[in-house]
């Protein structure tokens, strides 16, 4: 899977007096995120193949941030939270590896 840089601006920052203040170089920055964006050339998806394994292999990546999540989160975390409804619910004995497959597999939609 291709990864792409992610660009950021940031047009303003919270003060001292909790009010917005600008940032010296925001415009700036977010015209030049505008132009990357308008400018940024697509991959085209040419076959019902290319476009299943593109799928996959974000469902793989998307599987392990929620692993990852899970792992640094604490006990009583969104996801934890998630998992134990869905264990009394639906399946009891779901594991944290196979909640994130289903998550990911979910998202990838």
């Amino acid at each position: 899977m291709q990864h792409i840089s992610r660009c950021a601006a940031r047009l303003a920052e919270i003060g001292k007096d909790n009010k917005l203040k600008k940032t010296e170089d925001g415009n700036e920055d977010f015209t030049d995120l505008w132009h990357h964006f308008l400018d940024y050339d697509k991959p085209s998806i040419s076959s019902p193949k290319m476009l299943a394994r593109k799928m996959a292999a974000l469902a793989r990546e998307i599987r392990n941030m929620i692993i990852n999540a899970f792992e640094d989160e604490d006990k009583g975390g969104n996801l934890h939270e998630q998992i134990e409804g869905l264990r009394e619910v639906l399946i009891h004995n779901l594991k944290p590896d196979e909640f994130a497959d289903m998550y990911a597999r979910t998202i990838n939609a």
